[in-house]
């Protein structure tokens, strides 16, 4: 964002702010963990085992189900003529 700021090339930004909440199932949360590289990464007995245990630990602490908080930040820039 300073980049831009501190640019010649560009008239001032707007910025937005976007917040959401998106619960999961153990099952769909576990879904969404298999994307990401990290995960990806572990050997699949490493992973199985790191997914029994969140699959209990959901289960038996949060009712099964968790909430993730996402943040999107759009900025927006319009270039100088």
């Amino acid at each position: 964002m300073k980049e831009i700021e501190g640019s010649e090339l560009f008239r001032p930004l707007a910025s937005y702010r976007y917040e959401r909440d998106v619960t999961y199932t153990t099952a769909t949360y576990l879904e969404l963990l298999s994307t990401y590289s990290g995960h990806i990464a572990l050997e699949p007995s490493a992973r199985a085992s790191l997914f029994r245990c969140l699959e209990d630990l959901i289960g038996r602490s949060y009712g099964g189900a968790v909430t993730k908080r996402y943040l999107t930040l759009l900025r927006l820039a319009r270039k100088e003529d």
